[in-house]
């Protein structure tokens, strides 16, 4: 969508994003280690992300770079396009692919940058916090941090994490920080490989293949 092009909202409205996504560089870093040899075998971020990190062609080189900016790049962007407010938050797969000391690390990070972006645009952005599932109890923790001290409205799950996922009674600190603090958990659709796998492997332990 282009400035020539765009439809601007009705007359006392405010046009919305709901889904916008940002990257810390640092992040992009770690990706690129998981990408080498000896990193993840997972098909889906191997593609996605494989081709996102490290292809040089001018689609990929340009989501890279605007998923790192919440600056003014950004915000003229929405001008252009005619958005009002964007409701930001870790881009798939976040820090669901690492490991989890790793993880935690990287989500705080993650949500120090997010917040202060959100203090510099209070009108344009809204945060939802990033955290690790890889342990589930400081990720309640840091959804705590994020909603308390960092002013975030919710948190952001992406799908899976290593297979599995947030109805695993495993998981439920998360949901239960985030019931407590009146905040929504905005789960996001990954990969296809591995719900295949996983979908594959239920159904032939069924005896329905």
């Amino acid at each position: 969508m282009t400035a020539e092009n765009t439809i601007k909202p009705a007359k006392g409205y405010k046009r919305i994003a709901s889904e916008e996504a940002f990257a810390p560089g640092a992040l992009f870093d770690l990706y690129r280690k998981l990408l080498g040899p000896g990193g993840i075998d997972d098909p889906g971020f191997r593609s996605l992300c494989g081709f996102y990190v490290e292809s040089t062609a001018p689609r990929a080189t340009a989501v890279r770079e605007r998923l790192q900016d919440l600056g003014e790049r950004r915000i003229n962007d929405m001008n252009d396009t005619g958005i009002d407010v964007q409701v930001v938050s870790l881009t798939a797969p976040g820090v669901q692919v690492l490991d989890r000391p790793t993880a935690v690390t990287m989500a705080r990070e993650a949500n120090d940058i997010l917040a202060d972006a959100v203090r510099k645009h209070p009108t344009r952005y809204v945060g939802l916090a990033a955290c690790a599932p890889q342990d589930p109890k400081s990720a309640a923790k840091e959804i705590e941090r994020g909603v308390k001290s960092l002013g975030l409205k919710g948190v952001i799950v992406n799908s899976h994490t290593h297979g599995e996922y947030l109805d695993d009674e495993k998981f439920w600190d998360i949901l239960e920080a985030a019931e407590a603090l009146g905040v929504s958990a905005r789960t996001v659709k990954r990969d296809w490989a591995v719900a295949k796998g996983w979908l594959h492997a239920e159904l032939s332990g069924g005896g329905l293949e």
